[in-house]
């Protein structure tokens, strides 16, 4: 459960529209000169591990969480790095965008996991008030 048997292709696909919309976000920050480009990287990354935790309450595992989170922050990354960059030099940016993702994907997992739980208690704890006021006697009157 952990790893997660469903998600990953939700994620996968949701990594890569991240991906294109964090840079698509920056790219038009950049030409249009105002909000620096760095807050909007770290805007696209907020939403990234908001979604991260959404992700992790409806049951995604953390394998797909980080899947999740690595599109958007690569997209930050590499859009952000020095405007020289070569193929040989895009993998310091890459690189940088797993470990962030690792970093963002299993905290996302493990806060959406800790809220999933504690509405699930609040859930059965409800039930178990509303069932306990509507009993009937043993003798069925």
């Amino acid at each position: 459960m952990v790893l997660g048997e469903i998600g990953f292709e939700r994620a996968a696909v949701w990594s890569a529209v991240g991906f294109a919309l964090t840079t698509v976000a920056i790219e038009a920050a950049t030409f249009v000169g105002a909000p620096p480009t760095e807050w909007v990287a770290a805007g696209c990354a907020a939403i990234a591990a908001v979604g991260v935790v959404g992700f992790a309450r409806v049951g995604g595992g953390a394998a797909p969480c980080v899947i999740l989170a690595y599109g958007p922050l690569a997209g930050a990354l590499v859009t952000t790095a020095e405007p020289g960059l070569t193929r040989f030099s895009i993998g310091e940016p890459l690189a940088g965008a797993v470990a962030a993702a690792v970093a963002v994907g299993v905290a996302g997992y493990l806060v959406g996991r800790v809220s999933r739980r504690s509405v699930d208690a609040d859930v059965d704890t409800d039930a178990d008030t509303d069932v306990d006021s509507t009993s009937t006697s043993p003798g069925g009157e």
